[in-house]
């Protein structure tokens, strides 16, 4: 038990004040009290030092400590791997990873034994789970090695043992099957809260040989944030030793969650190619080691939490796969807009695909060549444009009727009924020009056309072009409309 003090100011300032205050009462109270009896005058003024005194004390801040020295030796704990993959022979001096590490225990015996007098050592062999031994054995059989859940498992069944730091003896290859597994680095952070070191003690070569046939995933760059029909691009660096000359298939992996409910994850599998969803390609190394950048590309179709992968389809011959694939998280949110823009090259069309710098909106563009042979560019246009919930906005340029071709021309009627969007963009040889007149679109867009304005694609009339100012009248349907409200409710019509 000790007595301490801790004054609020600095000693002197403490003192002072204490020293002052007893001054103070010996001054100014004997006189208020003499006419009292002489034995009361003695009790009253002790009374009054006394509060004096404690008050002064109060200013000190003593304080009483009691120690408790406590007995128990810390816990320091030898986590070693007991997979299987610690049999592989791949060390300098072609022993196995499990032998080089009774290898280094062994070197390190006097060092242990020293150690084991100062706290309490205690020896686990892990795979799936920890497993307390009292000596280690040159056996690995474990099917899977699972350091995070090893990790949070010691966590939870520590007890009242006082574990202060754990030395985690593997190859480093985290290898846990779907469901049970917990990532070690969130199991390190839980550890690393309750003030327990960990000290990894890697195994194994990392060396690769001029024969080594290996391919690697060595980075992947996704936005984590995406939005549902927006293109979205996955980039990654794939670095290949031994592999001149072959033909590697690389492919981008979306988690399929149907039927899944919320919370249970899905299989990563490659979606299908097609406009937009570049979900694999071929790279060919020129020499046996090169570092390759690669970019594929994909439409999310709905919102929600993602896993997406970037592999590399591993060879035949390839011993090492595990690093051919690399998985992240996205978060694809709603809103996303797919707009199809058909149009000659002309001066709008650059503008107009200025859209697809809005994170929110992907427009498609199909240029189109026309020519004396309207059937060439017809074919241009392929009807998978139009099916049901491809595009959400369908914009048509300088086209004629022709190109889409009947086929096309009523999907787009449907696609339009079915609430997509239609707009059509001036040009010679639309509307009228273009022959809509005639087609099933005439029903659905707000002009009059006559099919007798027909005008060929290798023609131009400039008399059905307008030159001039033309003054819009709206009507009482479209005054009443938010859109067209431009002024007041009385002033608009007149605004108009």
């Amino acid at each position: 038990m000790t007595l301490d003090f801790e004054p609020i100011s600095s000693w002197i300032t403490s003192l002072s004040i204490l020293v002052a205050l007893l001054v103070f009462v010996l001054i100014t109270y004997p006189p208020r009290i003499r006419h009292l009896p002489l034995a009361r005058k003695r009790l009253l003024l002790s009374l009054r030092l006394l509060t004096a005194i404690l008050l002064g004390l109060g200013l000190l801040r003593p304080s009483l400590k009691f120690t408790n020295k406590d007995e128990e030796k810390p816990t320091v704990i030898l986590l070693a791997d007991a997979s299987r993959s610690m049999q592989t022979s791949d060390t300098l001096d072609k022993k196995t990873r499990r032998e080089k590490l009774l290898q280094l225990l062994d070197e390190q015996k006097s060092t242990l034994n020293s150690l084991a007098r100062k706290v309490q050592l205690v020896k686990y062999n892990f795979a799936e789970k920890p497993e307390l031994v009292e000596n280690y054995a040159p056996e690995s059989p474990g099917n899977f090695t699972a350091m995070g859940t090893t990790l949070d498992e010691l966590l939870k069944n520590r007890q009242s043992s006082r574990i202060t730091s754990i030395f985690l003896l593997g190859d480093g290859a985290e290898r846990s099957i779907p469901g049970k597994h917990i990532s070690p680095v969130a199991a390190g952070k839980n550890l690393g809260k309750e003030s327990i070191a960990i000290y990894a003690i890697p195994l194994g070569s990392t060396l690769r040989t001029a024969d080594t046939i290996d391919a690697s995933v060595e980075e992947i760059l996704i936005e984590p944030i995406v939005f549902a029909k927006k293109t979205m691009s996955a980039k990654a660096r794939i670095r290949t030793q031994g592999m001149s000359g072959r033909k590697l298939k690389v492919r981008f992996l979306y988690e399929n969650r149907e039927g899944k409910r919320q919370g249970e994850s899905g299989t990563l599998e490659q979606p299908a190619l097609g406009l937009n969803k570049k979900t694999e390609l071929l790279i060919e190394p020129k020499t046996n080691s090169e570092v390759i950048p690669v970019e594929l590309t994909y439409e999310p179709p709905v919102s929600g939490e993602f896993k997406v992968a970037i592999e590399v389809v591993p060879e035949q011959d390839e011993l090492i796969t595990r690093n051919n694939k690399k998985e992240t998280l996205i978060s694809v949110r709603k809103g996303g807009l797919k707009v199809a823009y058909f149009d000659v090259l002309r001066e709008e069309v650059k503008f107009i695909r200025q859209i697809n710098q809005s994170e929110k909106i992907q427009l498609d563009f199909q240029m189109v060549r026309l020519g004396a042979d309207i059937t060439k560019s017809q074919s241009a246009i392929n009807s998978t444009w139009f099916d049901p919930g491809e595009y959400d906005v369908y914009i048509i340029g300088d086209i004629p009727a022709n190109v889409f071709g009947q086929v096309n021309l009523l999907k787009l009627q449907d696609r339009v009924k079915q609430g997509a969007g239609l707009m059509m963009l001036g040009g010679y040889h639309n509307y009228g020009a273009g022959g809509y007149a005639n087609t099933p679109l005439s029903t659905i867009l707000p002009v009059e056309m006559n099919p007798s304005e027909v005008v060929p694609v290798t023609q131009l009339n400039i008399q059905q072009q307008i030159t001039g100012l033309i003054r819009l009248e709206a009507t009482r349907a479209g005054l009443n409309h938010f859109i067209m409200r431009i002024d007041s409710p009385e002033q608009n019509e007149a605004r108009w």
